[in-house]
């Protein structure tokens, strides 16, 4: 670890944690009812920001990362508020809800590179909230939602420019709300609603694609 956090009520604010190749399992990772600001995270082969508590905020953070392990994680986290922060992993998830929910991301850029790898993956998770992001990935999913409901994302730029993978997918995802969003995938399927995703609202958005052989929402 670069920080561990084992207690709740942390407060780390201007730090600046560089894995230089020597971090294996996170460069931070908080508890509970704790908080990050105005801080730079990069790891190279672990993940960034670990969430394992609840009632955690990040903010004005950058969290980069050059590893298959999440830049960002929550792991069975709740609560949390992820703001005005750069995620960012080169070679795998930017940021990974996994069994998480009732938490907010705002105004913040998520992004990744990786080919068949979402920037934002949220799994067995609800009632999260994602607004006023920018979300990528050229060469891969943006956003996937699998087995994921109540959830909403909104106001949002959600960008993919390949013909393999969706800009957004939802997949075993139900209840959740999609609104004033723009969702482009010049080369291929913008948005996938699949495997069982019953009862999504998509309203008020903007959905695109320039490909002659692929619907712009499946």
């Amino acid at each position: 670890y670069g920080i561990q956090a084992s207690a709740s009520y942390v407060t780390i604010s201007s730090v600046n944690v560089d894995s230089g190749g020597n971090i294996t399992v996170a460069g931070i990772s908080l508890q509970g009812y704790s908080s990050v600001a105005e801080s730079s995270v990069t790891v190279q082969s672990a993940n960034g920001i670990t969430l394992d508590g609840s009632n955690n905020t990040v903010s004005y953070s950058s969290i980069t990362s050059a590893s298959s392990a999440d830049a960002f994680v929550l792991d069975s986290s709740s609560a949390n508020t992820i703001t005005r922060s750069f995620i960012t992993n080169s070679s795998g998830r930017a940021l990974n809800l996994d069994a998480s929910h009732n938490n907010t991301v705002s105004y913040s850029t998520i992004t990744t590179s990786a080919a068949d790898t979402p920037a934002l993956h949220a799994l067995n998770s609800s009632s999260n909230a994602f607004t006023q992001n920018y979300i990528s990935n050229p060469a891969g999913l943006a956003v996937i939602f699998n087995t994921a409901s109540n959830s909403t994302i909104s106001f949002s730029t959600l960008t993919a420019n390949n013909a393999t993978n969706a800009a957004m997918a939802l997949t075993n995802s139900t209840f959740n709300t999609i609104t004033q969003n723009y969702i482009s995938n010049p080369a291929g399927v913008a948005a996938s609603i699949i495997n069982g995703s019953n009862n999504n609202t998509v309203s008020y958005s903007t959905i695109t694609n320039a490909s002659a052989n692929n619907p712009a929402v499946n």
